[in-house]
This record gives structure tokens, sequence and C-alpha cells, in this order.
């Protein structure tokens, strides 16, 4: 029974919407995510050496369901990688930011190649440095505008978190807002 009601709610998304494509992306992230140590290192009286971030990749796929020529919403799932290094006394710690995301968005097409869209993320880290410190999940928005050349697509994008995380390293606590640029080449089918 749950598979057919599960076949009848994709039918009629399906015939809903005027146009369906899917596709499949891939880039260069630039990390802009901080630790945040300063006020824990004037409570713990260590030695903040510095940090040092890592840009890194992403790859995902994503459908795109066109409701009207001009408003679209899009459903995405892509791997994201990077990482950020602290070191606190001569210490070093690696925080790696592999993670899975989700997005949720919704947007508008301009000229027929020119694209706005915006939504919801939710990631799941999948290294044990972040989660051990900050937890698994984390939920924010993604802001981005976007080029569609034939069947090629050119996107740039802003990943942002709702919240700040915190968690504590050798005993220093520690607050982290995850945000990165994306830039992204992709191909639609």
């Amino acid at each position: 029974m749950k598979r057919l009601m599960t076949l009848a709610m994709l039918l009629f998304a399906v015939t809903t919407f005027a146009q369906v494509e899917w596709g499949v992306t891939g880039g260069l992230n630039y990390n802009m995510s901080e630790t945040g140590i300063d006020k824990a290192i004037s409570e713990t009286g260590k030695i903040f050496k510095g940090e040092r971030r890592s840009n890194g990749w992403h790859a995902g796929v994503y459908t795109r369901m066109y409701a009207r020529p001009d408003l679209f919403f899009q459903i995405g799932g892509q791997y994201l990688n990077g990482n950020n290094t602290i070191d606190v006394d001569n210490v070093e710690k690696t925080i790696y930011n592999d993670a899975l995301q989700g997005n949720l968005l919704v947007g508008t097409k301009i000229w027929s190649f020119l694209r706005f869209q915006g939504g919801l993320t939710g990631r799941a880290a999948l290294d044990n440095s972040y989660t051990d410190i900050f937890g698994r999940t984390q939920m924010g928005y993604q802001l981005g505008t976007g080029v569609d050349i034939g069947k090629l697509t050119f996107d740039i994008s802003y990943n942002g978190s709702f919240s700040e995380n915190s968690g504590v390293w050798n005993g220093i606590p520690l607050s982290r807002n995850t945000s990165e640029i994306l830039l992204g080449v992709g191909f639609r089918f």
C-alpha cells in the first residue's frame, strides 16, 4: 500500500509541474567558517597561535521542478569537503568539515538563463573530529544565483547556518559558525 501511495504521489508531482529536470553539479568551496576561541582563550589562559582554513570541494545531484517557466522548486543533495586547523599551546587540531547536505530551494528564472534561488539546508557531519566537538546535525540556509547555458550550469551560492554550534576540545570551549561560498559547474539532463 505504501508503494502504491508513493507512486501516486510521484505521478501527481510529475504531472503537476510543467517541466522537471535533474542534473549533477560539483565545484570548489571557499571556507569562511571560523572557530570562536577568543573568549575561550581568555578564560583558560591558553596561548592561541592561529587558525588555518582549508578550502574544499563539493559534488551532488539535484531535481528542479518548474511550476511556471519563471518559478521553480529545487531539491538537492551534495557531499561537502573542507577543514579548519587551530593551534593552541602548540597543539594542533584539524576539524574536518566533511558533510552531507540536503537543500530545499525556491527560485526564479529571468531571461530563460539567469536564476536566483534560496532556501533551507540541512547538514549532517560525517567526520568524528567535528561531531565529537560540535555534534552531527545543523540547519541553515542557502542563497545563490546561476546561469544556464545549454546543458551546462554555473552557480555561486552562499551557505550559512542559523545558529552557532558550541563544544569543548581539551577543556577549551569552542564555538563555530559554519559558512562557505560554493562555486559550481553542473550538467542538466
